[in-house]
């Protein structure tokens, strides 16, 4: 619908040439709301291999990059952080 004001994500903000931003809330007086991404246990095996590389795909500094131009945060590897080792599914 049609509205005079409202409430946005900041993401949705910067994508939509059409909403001007009037007003934000000073840093420190809400908290953040995170977006997460994850391949799910109950992912078919035949599409595990596709969603673990996307999800390996989303981490890469060229997207990391990519989505802070859109509005997201920067999401970087804790130092010395390790793979995650990939398990077998148990069925």
């Amino acid at each position: 619908g049609k509205a005079d004001v409202g409430l946005v994500f900041r993401v949705d903000s910067i994508s939509n040439g059409h909403i001007r931003i009037s007003d934000e809330n000073p840093i420190g007086a809400y908290v953040p709301i995170p977006f997460g991404q994850a391949v799910v246990w109950t992912c078919r095996d035949s599409l595990r291999s596709a969603a673990e590389q996307f999800s390996d795909f989303l981490m890469t500094p060229r997207i990391q990059k990519l989505l802070v131009l859109h509005g997201f945060d920067s999401i970087p590897l804790p130092v010395g952080l390790m793979p995650i080792e990939k398990k077998e599914r148990i069925s």
